[in-house]
């Protein structure tokens, strides 16, 4: 699939946008000021998502959002994970308050929507494992968001052939 998504998407190579892990643990945090996702390397940097890679199989990092895509382009998530079986949409909605998590998250849907039809029309993903994840900054006092989760599941699955979750965390 590297070759595929090169081939289709010239600037992510151009721009430096994939990265690869073979780490156990992937944490991937979101620059504020260049508003670009990133592989947390040095710990100072906050953790925005955590990717469990337990078989500490290869996996490729592509920064989407203002590094293969900017705002001259479609709508589009963060970043994505990926390797020949399965790729991974992530979005990253962090510091919302949680009155605001149902706007964050109905934007998000959108972006992972949009990136994922995207990619389907440069790059044949049918035989792909694809995931849309999105994270709004949950934690022990703000849970996740429970109505209408199981609608977007069933709506990301028929219309994109696509898991839907909303986590701060997965395992690959």
């Amino acid at each position: 699939m590297i070759e595929a998504i090169k081939t289709a998407f010239p600037a992510c190579v151009a721009n430096d946008c994939l990265s690869y892990t073979e780490a156990d643990v992937v944490e991937i945090f979101e620059d504020e000021k260049e508003k670009r996702c990133y592989l947390q390397k040095p710990s100072t940097e906050p953790v925005h998502f955590t990717v469990f890679n337990p078989n500490e199989k290869p996996i490729t990092f592509l920064a989407i959002d203002q590094c293969m895509l900017t705002d001259a382009d479609v709508e589009r998530c963060d970043c994505a994970l990926f390797d020949e079986g399965k790729i991974l949409f992530l979005e990253l909605k962090t510091g919302g308050k949680r009155k605001n998590r149902k706007a964050l998250v109905q934007k998000a849907k959108s972006q992972l929507k949009t990136t994922i039809k995207h990619f389907s029309e440069n790059i044949d993903l049918t035989k792909v494992e694809k995931q849309a994840i999105v994270n709004v900054g949950y934690s022990q006092e703000q849970p996740k968001l429970q109505p209408g989760i199981q609608a977007a599941r069933l709506k990301f699955q028929e219309e994109l052939d696509t898991y839907f979750d909303i986590t701060e965390s997965t395992t690959f």
